[in-house]
């Protein structure tokens, strides 16, 4: 392919990924112009490959995008399909067309060779330019209730997960410090905007690791972090009372009477309603309820609602990536991208984020960048 017409596919799908970020401005409930877009694109990749004999060899690195693709054609479908016929309440055949466009996106990419650093870079400049245009001029349609900024997104979280897409591509997409730093920046000044209390412990989560990561050398962590955790854990056992009055009123506040803490519990009933259902789950869908298991509505937190989804084996499967990049940035010293990483697990404890295709292009070019950098070390 002549290097300009790759570099164009880059920004291209850099753009579409941000589009995609725009899920208040669908053509439907489900497809906005950057789904549609990524699915002409995964048509022109399958097109390469009945064109190239070689396309389909993939790398090592690959396997785990391989292994969740096979999972969800193989495992998460018949167990959607079923439910699906049987009528299962909160049973969508269609969040799983939305998982698999965002996977097949990824397999594309692999296919025809794309510059994932260059898409990483378009993807967030496309996207902290239409949060500005949506700052700018889009009036009530980009604030919810007229005090939480959406920047286009249906709803605040969505605009947060963006937002720390954003930055942790930024930590592994090459920019320079200064450019680095300012779009950092500019992006939790976003984040800060949809007043999302997940943004915020992503937030403190992000800083207090890159914090540790700085201070501690990296041949000294293993010796030095226990005491260094002790010092602030004692001090918090000093003042615990009074912070575990500030916690309560802070929780009740944002959960709006123990309705967050009712929907953890129906998504876990959702999950244990039966043998299968605990190892495999019960398909896509939302399979939670303010009163009940199986009302159709998401636990908004993401290992629950995969349990109810997935069940054990999902877990495990769609958390290995996100783990895995966490796992290996600490042993690469890559600081900021642990620090990223880490706070987008800990932000998925609060929002549920697998349906967003911005999600899984950012694991996925982390750990490219994870890859690159390792085997850059390996050969110096």
């Amino acid at each position: 392919m002549p290097e300009k017409i790759r570099i164009g596919l880059a920004v291209f799908i850099g753009l579409l990924l941000a589009i995609s970020t725009q899920t208040n401005y669908r053509l439907t409930e489900n497809l906005g112009l950057g789904e549609f877009g990524l699915g002409l694109f995964i048509g022109y990749a399958f097109l390469v490959c009945c064109v190239r004999a070689n396309a389909l060899q993939f790398h090592q690195r690959h396997k785990a995008i391989l292994v969740l693709m096979g999972y969800m054609i193989f495992v998460l479908l018949p167990v959607t399909l079923v439910h699906d016929i049987e009528g299962y309440s909160g049973s969508s055949f269609r969040d799983w067309l939305a998982y698999m466009l965002a996977i097949l996106a990824i397999v594309a990419m692999v296919v025809t060779e794309v510059n994932t650093t260059l898409a990483a870079r378009a993807a967030v400049i496309f996207c902290l330019l239409i949060f500005s245009i949506q700052y700018v001029f889009g009036g009530e349609q980009s604030w919810y209730y007229a005090v939480r900024f959406t920047g286009g997104a249906k709803n605040p979280n969505q605009l947060a997960l963006a937002v720390i897409c954003c930055v942790l591509l930024t930590f592994a997409s090459g920019f320079g410090k200064t450019v680095k730093l300012l779009l950092v920046a500019i992006a939790i000044f976003f984040g800060v905007l949809s007043v999302s209390d997940a943004f915020f412990v992503f937030l403190v989560c992000t800083l207090s690791a890159s914090v540790v990561l700085h201070l501690l050398p990296q041949q000294y962590r293993a010796v030095l972090l226990i005491p260094a955790l002790i010092v602030p854990a004692s001090f918090l056992v000093l003042i615990l009372d009074d912070i575990k009055r500030k916690v309560s009123y802070l929780w009740y506040l944002a959960d709006e009477g123990d309705t967050r803490l009712t929907l953890f519990s129906n998504g876990i009933d959702a999950w244990l309603s039966g043998f299968l259902s605990f190892f495999l789950g019960n398909g896509a869908g939302s399979f939670s309820g303010f009163n009940n298991a199986f009302e159709g509505v998401e636990a908004h937190n993401t290992p629950i609602d995969l349990l109810a989804i997935g069940g054990l084996l999902g877990l495990v499967v769609i958390y290995y990536l996100p783990v895995k990049n966490a796992v290996m940035s600490y042993r690469l010293n890559e600081k900021m991208v642990f620090a990223g990483s880490a706070g987008l697990i800990v932000y998925s404890l609060f929002h549920y984020i697998i349906r967003h295709p911005i999600y899984w292009f950012t694991l996925f070019v982390v750990a490219e960048y994870l890859s690159m950098v390792y085997a850059r070390r390996r050969e110096a």
